[in-house]
């Protein structure tokens, strides 16, 4: 779907991966691209990309260079580029981004917010 920011299938082959079976509580840091597919209750920092996949859940701030989300998230987005939105996501946060995209049939909750 957001393929011209950046494949999926390459980013599930990222240095950093938290497996569907993974479940975490505490703060993450990360220099790459960061694929989540488990749950992260904490606050996640990479300097990269952080994908959030479908079946995934974060209760917690993301801050990242660009967030992909399939999945589930709360509290605070922040991207320094992109925040790019699927149909299946579901979103309990704010959001703040350079630029925002958004598939077809996805649904922003309240607090959106562009800074170039």
């Amino acid at each position: 779907m957001f393929s011209f920011i950046l494949n999926q299938e390459i980013l599930q082959q990222a240095a950093n991966q938290l497996p569907p079976y993974f479940s975490t509580t505490g703060n993450i840091r990360s220099e790459q691209n960061l694929y989540v597919a488990g749950l992260v209750e904490g606050k996640i920092d990479c300097k990269e990309t952080v994908f959030i996949a479908e079946n995934a859940e974060v209760r917690g701030e993301i801050w990242a260079k660009n967030i992909l989300i399939y999945g589930k998230v709360g509290a605070m987005l922040r991207a320094e580029q992109i925040i790019a939105v699927a149909d299946s996501a579901q979103i309990f946060a704010q959001l703040y981004c350079a630029k925002l995209m958004l598939s077809p049939n996805a649904v922003l909750p309240n607090g959106c917010y562009l800074q170039p």
